[in-house]
Order: C-alpha cells, then structure tokens, then sequence
C-alpha cells in the first residue's frame, strides 16, 4: 500500500508509471495500491485494519501514517472496530 498526497488523483495512470519502472523488495515485486490517509473523523475501511494489524511502515515524511495506525489499532483493541466472518470470507465492521 502506498499512500500519497490527497491532491495526487488516485488513476490508472498511477499505476501505468508504476509497471513502467516496476521495483522489487525483498525478493519480491512490488505491487502497489495506491490510497489516500483517511482523515480522523473518516471511517475507515477493512483494508486499514488490516493494515493496521500487519502492515510494516518502511517510509513517511512525518508521523502521520503511523498516528493513524495508532488510532485504528486503539478503535480495535477498544472493540469499536470488529473483525467478523460470513461465508468464511472475513471483514471488518464498524460497532454501532
């Protein structure tokens, strides 16, 4: 996941520079999804709380990402946030 610049338009075009100059970590290509931080009040989908989980920070210019993290992780241990399952399939629900 790669997080940019809310002035940055998440579009395919995005993506196309990424396949033109493709890079690897760690053995591995790097497929990027490209998103933007969602702000304090936002609700946040599934995907961050995966993230939040598991996710590792290799850069950022700030704090921001990780203050964000923070938070996720505290609106799941606080049970705000649920992971749940139907079908075998998981997702991640907000508690009313």
């Amino acid at each position: 996941m790669i997080v940019v610049d809310s002035e940055l338009a998440l579009t395919r075009q995005l993506y196309r520079l990424w396949d033109d100059a493709p890079l690897e970590w760690n053995g591995h290509t790097v497929e990027p999804h490209f998103v933007h931080l969602p702000g304090s009040d936002e609700a946040v989908s599934g995907l961050w709380a995966e993230v939040a989980l598991d996710g590792i920070v290799l850069f950022e210019s700030g704090a921001q990402l990780s203050s964000r993290l923070v938070h996720v992780r505290h609106d799941i241990a606080e049970g705000r946030i649920v992971r749940k399952t139907v079908h075998g399939q998981p997702y991640w629900t907000k508690v009313a």
